[in-house]
């Protein structure tokens, strides 16, 4: 029996091995892509919650991003959420809001529902702050420390009217404890797992889909209107009208973060029970 086993365990390191080379070789063709130049007006809503570290500087991040015309939507679920304070301070450095030309920033307070999940109503809120005459909707994690050109690129993969989503991903990078370490290689697991081919999945930290697309998909209606999870909840929305989910690998956005071993094992079985429901 433990041969058996030990046998199975071994095919099966082979084939993530694989899975891992094809991923590699799938990222540096990518790179040597020359980037589209697509730029439909956009809407990127960014749920907050709470004052994580570096979140001044990914604020600024969003807020600098080398695309023509787009709006950031921040969304708390309460003014008393310390983002509130800091995200309004943060804008209204801005000159009430304004960035430069072509970059409308605001913020919405959602707050709560007992129907849904709270990223999901921040979210639902944040469309109805959306100017009339967008095109694309984006939705991101407000932890995450985006490149600049990032928002065209997520954008990019939408000019082929095949594509519904386009999706980048979170890559850990292993920082100096063992639990760290531990999460990255975790989470590569899951990383690797996309790439080009017909199973992707969206990833809520980065996602672009045509606002006409969304409607149509009645992602509002039917998808988010009683669901904890966006992504999967949007992914279901796609597979059910056979449509299609571009992984952008030059989204991939990397994140370096310690943590408690309490934190990992949370933080893990908070995504095993949300895969297991969804998926």
């Amino acid at each position: 029996i433990f041969l058996v086993f030990a046998a199975l365990l071994a095919i099966q390191s082979i084939a993530s091995l694989r899975d891992g080379f094809r991923f590699l070789r799938f990222v540096r063709g990518s790179q040597r892509r020359t980037p589209e130049d697509f730029t439909p007006s956009a809407a990127v809503i960014i749920p907050v919650k709470g004052v994580d570290p570096g979140l001044e500087s990914n604020v600024a991040h969003y807020l600098a991003q080398d695309y023509p015309n787009y709006q950031v939507i921040f969304v708390v679920a309460s003014q008393r959420d310390p983002a509130h304070a800091l995200v309004a301070a943060l804008l209204k450095q801005l000159k009430d809001g304004r960035a430069g030309d072509g970059l409308q920033a605001c913020l919405v307070v959602a707050g709560y529902s007992s129907e849904r999940g709270e990223k999901v109503n921040n979210l639902l809120s944040g469309i109805s702050a959306v100017v009339p005459g967008t095109e694309v909707l984006v939705f991101a994690d407000a932890d995450a420390r985006p490149e600049s050109d990032w928002l065209r690129r997520l954008i990019a993969p939408l000019s082929d009217i095949s594509i519904t989503v386009s999706t980048g991903f979170r890559w850990y990078l292993p920082g100096e404890g063992f639990v760290s370490r531990l999460r990255a290689a975790w989470d590569t697991s899951i990383a690797t797992l996309l790439g080009d081919h017909e199973h992707n999945f969206a990833w809520g930290g980065s996602m672009a889909i045509r606002a006409a697309e969304f409607a149509r998909l009645r992602v509002t209606e039917r998808h988010w209107a009683r669901t904890v999870s966006d992504d999967y909840a949007l992914t279901r929305a796609v597979r059910e009208a056979r449509g299609k989910i571009r992984f952008e690998p030059r989204c991939l956005i990397a994140s370096r973060e310690e943590s408690s071993f309490a934190d990992f094992v949370s933080w893990a079985n908070r995504q095993i029970i949300i895969t297991r429901v969804y998926m």
